[in-house]
């Protein structure tokens, strides 16, 4: 999670395309701390930097599993 200098509860969640990874979400992250927002990048499971112990990419079912445990995280953390 990268922070704002305020504390705020606003919060987007950066989700990169097949192919891609986390890292193409920091492009827009000096726009979004300046407007308030926290930011969470993440992987989805065995793309870009993250494992998943070989199970390999499956392009719909276990990428919305990754997306929902953020999901859940992010609406227990912010409102």
């Amino acid at each position: 999670i990268i922070k704002p200098k305020s504390d705020s509860q606003k919060v987007t969640i950066f989700v990169h395309g097949a192919g891609g990874d986390r890292r193409e979400g920091f492009l827009r992250v000096p726009f979004l701390l300046k407007a308030g927002y926290n930011v969470i990048l993440f992987d989805l499971p065995n793309h870009g930097l993250s494992n998943n112990n070989g199970k390999g990419v499956s392009y719909g079912f276990r990428e919305a599993k990754g997306f929902q445990v953020i999901l859940d995280f992010a609406a227990k953390r912010y409102e």
